[in-house]
């Protein structure tokens, strides 16, 4: 003989054998979960300025205006303010230091003598794995 239950204040009677059979069906369909395959990490893409093609960020140098000092590289990526990202061709580097309306137009500043000076130092060598 089947107990009967009550639940709530609604008055309805359920089964206990029911809610057993209910129980026993979700935890079987519990243990039957698949192993989902691993997601590929998302990795950021950030646009050169001076050729436009798109490489992942970690591979690029950020360039960016703050309120406080200006125009400045930001080696981590990370610093507040508006960035532009130049990629570690010389072309590109070269590019930029000829035509400077390029980065003037992407920070949207006038970038100072003192500031071009600070950015062609760091522009990258010809033979990054030789040394001098």
């Amino acid at each position: 003989m089947k107990k009967q239950a009550r639940f709530g204040n609604l008055g309805y009677i359920y089964s206990t054998a029911f809610s057993r059979r209910r129980s026993a069906i979700i935890f079987k369909s519990m243990k039957q979960k698949k192993a989902r395959p691993q997601r590929q990490k998302h990795i950021p893409q950030r646009t050169c300025v001076a050729c436009r093609q798109k490489f992942d960020k970690k591979r690029l140098t950020r360039i960016v205006r703050t309120p406080e000092n200006g125009v400045v590289i930001d080696p981590g990526g990370k610093q507040n303010g508006r960035g532009a990202y130049l990629c570690d061709q010389r072309a590109c580097w070269e590019h930029v230091l000829q035509q400077p309306q390029l980065l003037n137009k992407a920070l949207q500043t006038t970038v100072s003598a003192a500031e071009w000076q600070l950015i062609a130092a760091h522009k990258p060598d010809d033979n990054p794995g030789a040394t001098a």
